[in-house]
C-alpha cells in the first residue's frame, strides 16, 4: 500500500513538472525588475542553476533552480494594470520557530522597474512587525513601520506612497517601536560580485556609502541572492572601499 502511495505521489509530482515544463522557456537568470528572462541557456549549463519561465494572458510563472541542487523555488506574478503583484507567502512562525499562533507574511509588487517588498508578523488582529523593501537596481531602502501605524493597509497605493520619499521619516540602524524609520544601501555589481554599501546621512562624502555586505552570486545573478555566498567586509580586501564601523 505504501509503495502504491508513493507511486501515485511521484506521478503527480511528474505530471506538475511536466504541465509547468510545456511552454516554458529557459533562462540564464530573471530580471525581477523587468520581470524578464535574461540570456539563454545551454543544457550543459542548467548544473549551474537556470530559471524557467512560463507566461500566461495575465500573470508569469518563474521557477528557479538553484545550483549543484534539487531545491527550487516557484513565484508566480499577477498583472494589476498598472503593477505587477506576486503571492502572498505566509510562514507559520509556530511551525518554523516555535512562536504559537504568529504567522510572517510576505508580497512583491514590482512597477517602473520598483520592486516593494512588504513583510508583517500577526497574530490575530496584533501586528508586531512591519517593514517595506524599496529595491531599484542602484538602491535599496528598508522603510520600518510601527505596528501602531494601521493607516498602512499593505495596499499598492499605501505603500508607494512610502517608497516614494522614504527621506521624509527619521534615518536609523535598527527598527524603532515608536515611529517610522529607514535605513539606505546602494548596490554595484561587477562581474559576479555584488557590493552592498550602507548610505547613511553621515556617509554622504563617500560616494557610495560604506561597504556593508559582498555577495558571491551564483549563475541566477541578483535573483538568486538568498543562495549567494557572503564575504565579510573585513576580509575583502580593498583599497577604496571602507567597511562600516
Amino acid at each position: 500500500m505504501k509503495v502504491f502511495l508513493v507511486l501515485i505521489f511521484l506521478s503527480l509530482v511528474l505530471v506538475s513538472c511536466n504541465s509547468f515544463k510545456n511552454g516554458s522557456i529557459d533562462f540564464k537568470t530573471f530580471d525581477e525588475y523587468s520581470l524578464k528572462g535574461i540570456d539563454s541557456i545551454s543544457d550543459i549549463e542548467k548544473s549551474k542553476g537556470y530559471i524557467s519561465i512560463k507566461r500566461y494572458p495575465d500573470s508569469i510563472l518563474v521557477r528557479a533552480f538553484y545550483p549543484n541542487s534539487d531545491t527550487w523555488e516557484i513565484t508566480e506574478y499577477f498583472n494589476k494594470k498598472d503593477y505587477w503583484c506576486s503571492k502572498q507567502k505566509i510562514t507559520n512562525l509556530e511551525r518554523e520557530e516555535g512562536e504559537a499562533g504568529w504567522f510572517n507574511h510576505k508580497q512583491k509588487f514590482v512597477f517602473n522597474d520598483t520592486i516593494l517588498e512588504y513583510e508583517y508578523t500577526n497574530r490575530d488582529s496584533i501586528v508586531m512587525f512591519q517593514c517595506l523593501t524599496v529595491s531599484t537596481r542602484k538602491d535599496k531602502f528598508i522603510v520600518f513601520i510601527t505596528p501602531q501605524d494601521t493607516a498602512i493597509s499593505g495596499t499598492f497605493e499605501s505603500l508607494k506612497e512610502i517608497a516614494m520619499n522614504p527621506y521624509k521619516f527619521d534615518y536609523t540602524l535598527e527598527a524603532d517601536s515608536t515611529k517610522i524609520s529607514y535605513l539606505h544601501y546602494t548596490k554595484v555589481i561587477k562581474g559576479d560580485t555584488l557590493f552592498v554599501y550602507e548610505k547613511s546621512p553621515k556617509q554622504l562624502q563617500l560616494l557610495n556609502g560604506c561597504l556593508q555586505n559582498v555577495y558571491l552570486l551564483n549563475n541566477l545573478g541578483e535573483f538568486g541572492l538568498e543562495d549567494a555566498i557572503n564575504i565579510t567586509p573585513e576580509f575583502y580586501n580593498s583599497d577604496h572601499d571602507l567597511p562600516c564601523e
